[in-house]
């Protein structure tokens, strides 16, 4: 059970659902009368990806509100749901695209859910929902006792989130796009965002996975290359090289080739890591934030990938900028994104700012 910093609301309740492309976990958020806190309760989690096959997402969200009336039939009525996912976003209304959902074309989804007879919806970004989660893990509505600091979310794609003053920073609407950053202009195109060597190209997990796969290939068949059957990482890299699955390398699989320092994953992740290294130099640069904090799966879950990054991006920093800014690891992981997005809705429902 995580305890999210909140208002009460009379007892009211709410549902969070944090949604990427491999599953979508439901936790139930309650809000004591008059107390000062939440309590979120995990109720499920299931596999959308069979419902991802429509570029308005509206078989997802059909899914979700289907679920969503079973789960009201469980623990009563609903007050209100927060979706939490990746993509960009208007608001917390509209949905203008999010390529790891499939979705193409711009999607009003409080009023799509409105239409299947849902409680009120909103959607947030989850990115962001992960930096206000690490904003509330010391237990109150401070920013780890910064007022202005940046969340670096390395996972499926590469996200980021600002906070300046205690409160999102989004631009003129997308603010932390960062996996668009072009950081190597002859580098491989990415369909998604029409561009050459873009960030997410070189750190997201499916393209490092891709990276891997093709590096292999460069030597597979060669006198001196290591065999197949030398590592269960090898193998894993063969598989994925023999079919259509060069980008379903798991984190644990990355983490497997890191950790025996297999040179297929370790130039592929040295590579990601001084790509990453450019961004946080941007970010610091141009920010100078007085905290990053970076969380995601190739963060989290890849031993010593980290600190590769912060040892090229402080080879690379300049000084006056770098010494003021302090990097550290996400403390909670995806339980974040929950909590953020919990937050997120509690004031929405109390009218809170």
């Amino acid at each position: 059970m995580a305890v999210v910093s909140g208002v009460g609301i009379g007892g009211k309740q709410g549902l969070i659902l944090r949604i990427e492309s491999t599953s979508v976990s439901v936790h139930r958020v309650s809000l004591a009368g008059g107390g000062a806190n939440a309590d979120v309760t995990p109720l499920n989690t299931w596999d959308p990806r069979p419902f991802l096959t429509d570029q308005n997402g509206r078989r997802l969200f059909e899914e979700i509100s289907r679920r969503v009336s079973q789960v009201t039939k469980q623990v009563g009525r609903i007050h209100g749901i927060g979706l939490t996912l990746p993509g960009t976003l208007r608001g917390e209304s509209v949905v203008e695209g999010s390529s790891r959902l499939n979705i193409r074309d711009e999607v009003d989804v409080t009023t799509q859910f409105e239409a299947f007879g849902a409680p009120p919806t909103y959607v947030f970004h989850d990115a962001e929902c992960m930096g206000l989660g690490e904003a509330l893990s010391d237990g109150n509505a401070k920013v780890l006792s910064h007022d202005t600091f940046a969340l670096l979310l390395v996972d499926e794609g590469v996200g980021a989130s600002f906070f300046i003053n205690g409160k999102p920073y989004r631009g003129a609407g997308v603010a932390g796009h960062i996996g668009r950053l072009v950081v190597e202009q002859h580098g491989t195109f990415n369909p998604t965002f029409a561009s050459r060597g873009t960030l997410e190209v070189f750190a997201a997990r499916p393209w490092v996975s891709q990276n891997v796969v093709n590096e292999y290939l460069c030597e597979k068949g060669k006198t001196g290359a290591l065999a197949p059957t030398a590592s269960s990482f090898r193998a894993a890299v063969d598989a994925a090289a023999s079919g259509s699955m060069s980008r379903n390398l798991t984190f644990q699989q990355l983490a497997d080739g890191m950790t025996s320092g297999d040179h297929v994953a370790t130039s592929v992740l040295t590579d990601a890591a001084q790509y990453l290294s450019t961004a946080i130099n941007a970010i610091i640069t141009i920010m100078n934030p007085p905290l990053i904090v970076m969380g995601g799966g190739m963060i989290l879950e890849i031993p010593g990938f980290y600190d590769l990054v912060v040892s090229h991006a402080r080879r690379t920093a300049w000084a006056g900028s770098w010494n003021e800014t302090t990097l550290r690891v996400a403390r909670l992981g995806r339980d974040a994104q929950v909590s953020g997005a919990a937050y997120s809705l509690s004031r929405i429902l109390t009218g809170g700012s």
